[in-house]
């Protein structure tokens, strides 16, 4: 992933692909999360392509309004991301 999307590098400075931690997609959905990941999986709205290139599985989250999502979208990308 590191080379392939130079995009992932860019947002991701912090991320050491030797580390072998995993790399999560956080995003937002009005459809049930499975039904979601089979269509990023299957390359239908698949945005730019990271689960559709990478999605191994999906982790289960809790369901929220769509404001709290939009917000707790970005909280978790920045938490994640400074944790490399």
């Amino acid at each position: 992933m590191w080379r392939e999307k130079p995009k992932f590098r860019g947002k991701n400075p912090r991320y050491r692909p030797r580390s072998r931690k995993p790399c999560f997609y956080v995003g937002e959905t009005g459809l049930e999360p499975e039904r979601r990941f089979g269509r990023h999986k299957r390359d239908y709205q698949a945005g730019k392509g990271f689960v559709r290139d990478f999605g191994k599985r999906l982790v289960v989250s809790a369901s929220v309004s769509a404001d709290q999502a939009t917000d707790m979208e970005k909280a978790l990308a920045r938490e994640l991301q400074a944790k490399g």
